[in-house]
């Protein structure tokens, strides 16, 4: 069904042709036609590879639209995760089809040229995870810097998040509401104060 834009664009299918917005304006294309071929193994590969990196960054999708759009001044949140997805494709994927597995430490969330946490230490204390760093890294990095931890629980699709400030030099993270026997990687991600500017990501193990 189509939905009309203005009197000249619309947005969706008429017959046979697709109206769509692009970065450069209003633009028609054919309808595509469902393939009546079986899909060869290289495309099963991809497909699986696909699905195993889209299911493990939906949880994290919000980290990955501050963290890749603002840094690449890309406009949608589609451009954003398209970007993390394609690093992940490229570097985060184990094994061979069928046997896949993503590399945590591989995956980023962000990108940039924000300074990252310098020498960052983390210690389990029970259920909590304490996560510390030296509060400036060099010239390039200010106080007010914001720093966004994460703890992904990946088997229950769970992400905490906790904020601080870089002169903080510390963050923790409550693994109380975690399941037994729960594992919880941990990410940090560090912006400017207007959180416009991004680091890249960095990856502090599993906990």
């Amino acid at each position: 069904m189509a939905k009309f834009i203005n009197m000249t664009c619309f947005s969706g299918s008429v017959g046979g042709f697709v109206g769509c917005m692009g970065p450069f304006g209003f633009y028609v294309r054919s309808k595509p036609k469902k393939s009546l071929k079986p899909p060869t193994a290289g495309q099963l590969a991809t497909r699986a590879k696909m699905a195993l990196v889209g299911g493990y960054l939906k949880p994290l999708k919000e980290m990955v639209y501050l963290g890749f759009a603002a840094s690449y001044k890309v406009k949608s949140k589609t451009a954003a995760m398209n970007m993390a997805v394609a690093h992940a494709m490229h570097n985060a994927i184990g094994g061979t089809y069928p046997d896949l597995s993503i590399k945590p430490e591989q995956i980023v969330l962000s990108r940039g040229k924000v300074p990252k946490l310098w020498k960052p230490q983390v210690q389990l204390q029970g259920k909590q995870l304490h996560v510390t760093w030296r509060p400036l890294a060099n010239f390039c990095s200010f106080a007010d810097d914001c720093v966004y931890v994460l703890g992904y629980n990946v088997k229950a699709k769970t992400v905490a998040v906790r904020e601080a400030v870089r002169e903080a030099a510390s963050v923790t993270i409550d693994l109380e509401a975690e399941p037994p026997g729960s594992t919880v990687h941990l990410y940090v991600c560090v912006s400017n104060r207007e959180s416009k500017l991004f680091s890249n990501s960095q990856y502090l193990g599993e906990f």
